[in-house]
């Protein structure tokens, strides 16, 4: 059986009204505390954002945040990896050169982005990075430690500003991307897997005993590290190419089900 479930949200634990199905996880939640079986938010997003999904046992479960950079147990930090100063300045002035580009730097105390960005951009950090401020410059960025960067660009681009974004700061940030316009900018090699092995590594885990959820880019090292992978059917090709296995669609509660196979549990 397994020993541990790793989740991404968005595309893959979350429906697409950003839901789940609540009594269903109630009871496989109650039965996998039952069998000693940790569960662990895997995600690109914020942790205070992240905590907000699971109002009644955020402080007995797991986060790997920020794509890797951040690991918690509950409200305890076990690992942050942070963007140096001069790396945040440099990025910024590279996507200042792109007028279809918002971004924000996406920190511990907070997420930081331009009073410029559009409405469209502001919707997305008041619903992703609850605590956010707005600057004139990101020079005015306060003592913070920063995770990662993140920008959204038109959807149909997703994959050129990937490649330009890979070629811009090779050596600096690593671009990833979950798509339709989503990139994550983080520091090389601190990804989701990363975190994960951190994180296993102190619960004393193996890798094997392992089952993760995804769906995107951002979701591929974590697949290939854990022994039973779950791509969704709703995720991308390369996801899928990954993945030993295939759940049903976020929007039919893709996870959970495949949950309840593997703790033998009927409907």
């Amino acid at each position: 059986m397994i020993k541990a479930l790793a989740v991404d949200m968005d595309g893959t634990f979350l429906n697409s009204k950003k839901d789940y199905n609540r009594p269903l996880f109630k009871k496989l939640y109650d039965e996998m505390k039952d069998c000693g079986i940790k569960f662990i938010v895997a995600s690109g997003n914020q942790y205070v954002q992240l905590k907000r999904s699971f109002p009644e046992i955020c402080n007995e479960i797991s986060y790997v945040a920020e794509n890797g950079s951040c690991v918690m147990e509950g409200e305890k930090i076990l690992f942050k990896k942070t963007v140096s100063r001069d790396d945040v300045l440099f990025t910024a002035s590279v996507l200042d050169e792109y007028d279809d580009v918002n971004y924000a730097a996406c920190g511990f105390k907070s997420t930081y982005y331009l009073n410029r960005a559009d409405d469209h951009f502001e919707k997305i950090m008041d619903f992703y990075c609850p605590i956010n401020q707005r600057l004139d410059t990101f020079e005015e960025i306060p003592e913070d430690d920063i995770f990662k960067m993140t920008l959204e660009c038109p959807a149909e681009k997703t994959a050129e500003y990937l490649e330009i974004m890979q070629n811009s700061l090779a050596g600096k940030l690593e671009a990833t991307s979950s798509g339709h316009g989503s990139i994550d900018l983080i520091i090389p090699g601190c990804h989701k897997a990363y975190g994960l092995k951190k994180l296993l590594n102190y619960y004393k885990i193996d890798a094997k005993d392992l089952m993760a959820c995804g769906d995107g880019g951002n979701d591929i090292e974590m697949l290939a590290l854990a022994g039973h992978s779950y791509a969704m059917a709703n995720g991308s090709d390369e996801v899928k190419r990954v993945a030993r296995y295939q759940a049903a669609t976020n929007d039919e509660d893709g996870v959970l089900h495949a949950l309840e196979k593997e703790l033998n549990i009927e409907e």
